[in-house]
């Protein structure tokens, strides 16, 4: 029951406190997806959203960033990350399909935001 209550905080925080736009501040390399995500720590709660462009007029960028993160910085691949929400404890990360998105259990083929809790 406990984990179900501070689960439903963290979808309470994503639901209620949703910013119109985030900027991605930083890269995070997607080899180390594990590693930010923390995914070794079983107690951080994550959310994952798939995202999906809002207008045609916006599929192109879409495309164009999902491609950039793909491609990345240095033929490396990576994460956008965005800390709106930092100051309530959480982190928004972007990420491109692929083998990190599948090792939170996504298998399609658009970018994921996953909002992820300090804790």
């Amino acid at each position: 029951m406990h984990y179900a209550v501070e689960l439903s905080h963290l979808v309470y925080a994503a639901l209620n406190y949703r910013p119109l736009a985030v900027n991605v501040v930083q890269l995070a390399r997607l080899e180390n997806s594990h590693e930010f995500l923390r995914l070794d720590r079983r107690h951080v709660k994550r959310i994952v959203f798939e995202l999906i462009p809002d207008t045609m007029a916006d599929v192109a960028g879409f495309r164009e960033f999902q491609y950039y993160l793909l491609r990345g910085r240095d033929a490396s691949s990576r994460a956008g990350v965005a800390l709106e929400m930092e100051d309530r404890g959480y982190k928004l990360f972007i990420l491109p399909p692929g083998q990190a998105a599948m090792s939170l259990g996504y298998h399609g083929d658009l970018m994921i935001a996953v909002l992820r809790s300090r804790w």
